[in-house]
């Protein structure tokens, strides 16, 4: 009831496991947000994602149970959301954390004071794959519904910094100007931030990784990994590779698979 705005899962069954039977707030996909003015959130010192992900892939399984996730539109009418900082250990970080089959339109990040929206964990965090956008972590497809679209809009300004310290499991992590991880149509958009890529994967007993396929690390200027179409777009800015991520390696000469697991 305090989050009516979101779709979410039904309640996990006595076993543990997740039930099937959908979204237990389905008419959230039909809501629609219009933002009326320009807003400055300097003042707010760290904005909470909206349904970010506490959770990720399940070990070496590749499905991963989405407990919330904003599905409706949000239309920002093209007034500024000012100064957004952001400093999150979800593994979905952005404005948005994850967004299935919702459409975002018209929505402008702005900053003048190179205000940064940032991943940040330790190596003792849980492990998992995870995405960082400025505008959205994951942006999901649903069932092929063609509302599912990201358009004409922009972030500017912004520094996105990866600052994870956890291992991965799967092996995954996606870094966007705008998006972390697009799965639908993105049309007339555009970012200009400095992205820094400052990430460590290494667990708390001091060994490098569980990811048994290889550390991946997905970056781009307006999408870390896409998986569905961007035009009429452009990105700008910078990114920047630190040092300790560069010397991230693991040599498979010997390896046992009991090193990775």
């Amino acid at each position: 009831k305090y989050f009516n705005y979101l779709m979410y899962t039904t309640i996990p069954n006595g076993t543990g496991n997740q039930s099937s039977s959908g979204a237990g707030n389905s008419v959230a996909k039909n809501y629609v947000f219009k933002q009326s003015h320009d807003l400055n959130v300097k003042d707010i010192d760290n904005f909470v994602p909206i349904s970010g992900q506490n959770t990720s892939s399940n070990g070496r399984n590749y499905n991963a149970i989405l407990y919330t996730w904003f599905g409706g539109t949000y239309d920002g009418q093209s007034y500024k959301i000012q100064e957004l900082k952001i400093n999150s250990k979800s593994f979905t970080v952005g404005l948005f954390g994850v967004t299935v089959g919702a459409n975002l339109k018209n929505a402008i990040l702005y900053s003048t004071q190179n205000a940064i929206i940032t991943r940040s964990t330790e190596n003792t965090d849980g492990a998992g794959a995870y995405a960082l956008g400025g505008l959205v972590g994951i942006a999901y497809g649903y069932n092929n519904e063609t509302n599912a679209k990201i358009e004409n809009c922009a972030i500017a300004g912004y520094r996105i910094i990866d600052d994870s310290k956890n291992q991965q499991t799967l092996g995954e992590a996606n870094i966007g100007g705008l998006i972390g991880v697009s799965n639908v149509n993105v049309d007339r958009c555009s970012a200009v931030v400095d992205i820094e890529i400052n990430c460590k994967h290494e667990g708390a007993n001091g060994r490098f990784t569980k990811a048994i396929w290889g550390n991946f690390i997905r970056v781009g200027g307006i999408s870390g990994a896409v998986q569905d179409e961007i035009s009429n777009s452009y990105s700008g800015g910078s990114i920047k590779v630190g040092e300790d991520t560069l010397k991230e390696t693991y040599s498979y000469e010997n390896a046992k698979y009991s090193d990775f697991v």
